[in-house]
């Protein structure tokens, strides 16, 4: 998790990253730092703008280690 607003916008770190548009954004990285996933958190969000529980935690388990 990090943050990121007008009071820190964590430049050093987000520059790492490919590009997105706006916040919240998910990414699945390895150790290593490699980045496996970029996705904007609307996919993950029900009609009234709310996570989904089981939509986003399928997509995170997707990525968890065996």
């Amino acid at each position: 998790k990090v943050y990121v607003g007008e009071d820190n916008m964590n430049t050093k770190f987000f520059d790492t990253l490919p590009k997105f548009s706006g916040v919240p954004h998910f990414w699945i990285l390895t150790a290593e730092g490699k980045v496996l996933e970029s996705v904007a958190s609307a996919i993950f969000e029900d009609k009234y703008e709310r996570y989904n529980k089981p939509v986003l935690l399928q997509f995170i388990r997707q990525y968890a280690k065996k």
